[in-house]
Formats: C-alpha cells, sequence, structure tokens
C-alpha cells in the first residue's frame, strides 16, 4: 500500500506537527519533517510524500495555468512591458503582447484601444497597459464600458482594486515606478480575488 501524505505551505509550524510524524516510521518522520522545512522555506504550495516508495514530489502550480494576459504599451512604457512580458511567462501565462516594440512615438490611446478590443473579442479577461505614469492609458482604456483599468503604484492598490473594483486591466507608470514593485504589483493584482457581495452592487453601477 502507497501511503500519500499530502502537505500543504498552509501548515507554517512543521514543528508542532507531532501528530502527524508519529503516523511514519522513524526514517519517514525525518524526511516528513524535512518536507515541512521545505515548504515552509521555499514558494512550494503543496507536495506529496510516498512512504512505500520514499519520494518527495513537490507541486508548484502557476497562478492561473492556461490563461493568456494581453499587454500593451506606449513608447515610454516598452522597456517595462518587456520585463512584465517575461515575468508573466514565468508565472505560467500566455502572454498577448499588443505593442508596441520600439522607441518610436506612439499614441497611448491607441494602445489602450488595441487592449481593450482584445478583451472584447473573448480571447483574453485580463490585462496590463504600461506608459509614463499610467494615467493618459488608463483613462483611454475606461473610455470602453468592458474596461476597468486601475493605475497601481503599490500591492495594496493592486490588491484592493481587484478585491473591490474587479478591476480587469492593471496599469502602470514606466517612469514613476521600480521595476520590482511593478513586478510585485502584477504578481498581486494576478493572484487577488474579486470578493463580491457590496462591491458586486458598485461594480455594476460602472458597467
Amino acid at each position: 500500500m502507497d501511503t500519500r501524505c499530502p502537505l500543504t505551505s498552509t501548515n507554517r509550524n512543521w514543528q508542532s506537527n507531532k501528530s502527524a510524524v508519529r503516523t511514519l516510521d522513524c526514517l519517514a518522520s525525518e524526511r516528513y519533517l524535512l518536507l515541512y522545512r521545505y515548504l515552509v522555506e521555499s514558494e512550494a504550495r503543496s507536495a506529496i510524500y510516498c512512504v512505500r516508495q520514499p519520494r518527495i514530489e513537490i507541486q508548484k502550480p502557476p497562478l492561473m495555468p492556461s490563461e493568456t494576459i494581453a499587454i500593451a504599451a506606449d513608447h515610454a512604457g516598452v522597456d517595462l512591458k518587456m520585463v512584465l512580458k517575461e515575468e508573466l511567462e514565468v508565472l505560467g501565462f500566455e502572454v498577448l503582447d499588443l505593442g508596441t516594440q520600439g522607441e518610436q512615438s506612439v499614441d497611448y490611446p491607441d494602445m489602450a484601444d488595441a487592449l481593450a478590443e482584445a478583451i472584447s473579442d473573448g480571447g483574453v479577461e485580463r490585462g496590463v497597459l504600461v506608459c509614463g505614469t499610467g494615467i493618459g492609458i488608463s483613462i483611454a482604456a475606461n473610455r470602453h464600458r468592458h474596461i476597468r483599468a486601475a493605475v497601481c503604484c503599490d500591492t495594496s492598490s493592486a490588491r484592493l482594486t481587484r478585491e473591490h473594483n474587479n478591476a480587469n486591466v492593471l496599469a502602470l507608470g514606466a517612469r514613476l515606478i521600480g521595476v520590482e514593485t511593478a513586478k510585485d504589483c502584477l504578481r498581486t493584482f494576478l493572484s487577488a480575488k474579486f470578493e463580491g457581495g457590496r462591491h458586486k452592487r458598485r461594480v455594476d453601477k460602472m458597467s
């Protein structure tokens, strides 16, 4: 019998999990504790330990496997756009890159319209827009009734705009935000969930 012990990183206090350890033999117990150490010290979300055939299977699924995220930027945001595109791919997302691809001047309303059209067509549900400040491109995007674009400058605003406003587009200002902060905002925006409830009533009034 291949006894499988599923573990999750929600149990952060591996040292106190004595009851689970007692169900295994001495050697297995040591491996069990080692696995808990791994879960605590790494970004793994879950793991499986098999007792009869000792092995550790680490599972680190992407935030939203197989989802496509659209991304677009004007010339001021193209460098940050490329960084965020790579980050999306690392997280396991497919990326629809709508441009621009160089430093030649383009108009941010055109980039916002392209992303809004991609969402309207149904191929993608969420997107990322980048310009110098994030303001102009978000204003242009929000002219479309199905778009809820939010300019974010930290993880709190990125989280709250998903939880309370059900924002479907993250707007960032390349001239105002650091690369690492932008990546943190992206990850937070993609992982946060809309809370619904009283917020749904208010969001519905904007649609």
